[in-house]
């Protein structure tokens, strides 16, 4: 391993345990989905057959992109601090290490705050600029659960609720569930090796109706 592999080891150990300790306690915005989205980039950056400097970056990246969950995304007029702060403390980080292009500092911060979603009445959307293929990359991993099969994306979806609904109703989730219809078959990976590897998004949306019928 040389002094580049080591920083990247280090900064990826340090964001998971800052997640760790602030978001224990988080149904879904944990360092459990840290991880899912860490594996799920390198699964897609595999796929896409990425050179290992940008493995490496695309890691950091995922490892870095949830670390603050301080601002409500789902208030009015929210702008996306949570990802602009975690890109921030990423940026620092790499700043610090000396390891890191200026290049390469920009394009990290650029690839967080691109998870931003803005929540439209037609479903959601992320922010990738076109043609920012590793911002483009770690969108698709961050949402890879919605057409993940159902077995993963369900779970999922329950654990978000309840991290937002936390003291909900039955009558409450499933609105919630009717919401997650049109999102499911609006959405539309960025990268092609996302949509061969994450194909289930109208599979789990059937799923979702019929279970409402019963």
């Amino acid at each position: 391993m040389n002094q580049r592999q080591q920083v990247i080891l280090e900064i990826q150990q340090a964001a998971l345990q800052i997640i760790q300790e602030r978001y224990e306690d988080f149904p879904y915005h944990n360092a459990t989905h840290t991880g899912f989205v860490i594996e799920t980039a390198n699964l897609l950056a595999q796929d896409a057959k990425l050179p290992q400097d940008q493995l490496e970056l695309l890691t950091l990246m995922a490892a870095a992109h949830d670390l603050v969950q301080t601002h409500d995304p789902l208030a009015d007029g929210y702008l996306g601090e949570n990802e602009n702060e975690s890109a921030d403390w990423l940026a620092e980080q790499m700043l610090a290490s000396g390891q890191f292009e200026d290049d390469e500092i920009e394009q990290a911060r650029r690839g967080i705050e691109a998870t931003f979603i803005l929540h439209r009445e037609d479903g959601i959307k992320q922010s990738a600029e076109f043609g920012d293929f590793l911002s483009e990359l770690l969108c698709d991993a961050d949402l890879a659960n919605l057409g993940s099969p159902w077995d993963v994306y369900f779970p999922k979806t329950k654990d978000y609720f309840q991290e937002i609904n936390p003291n909900s109703t039955e009558e409450e989730w499933k609105h919630y569930l009717r919401l997650q219809v049109p999102i499911l078959l609006q959405h539309h990976y960025y990268t092609t090796v996302a949509q061969e590897r994450f194909p289930h998004l109208r599979e789990n949306a059937t799923k979702i109706e019929d279970s409402l019928k019963a």
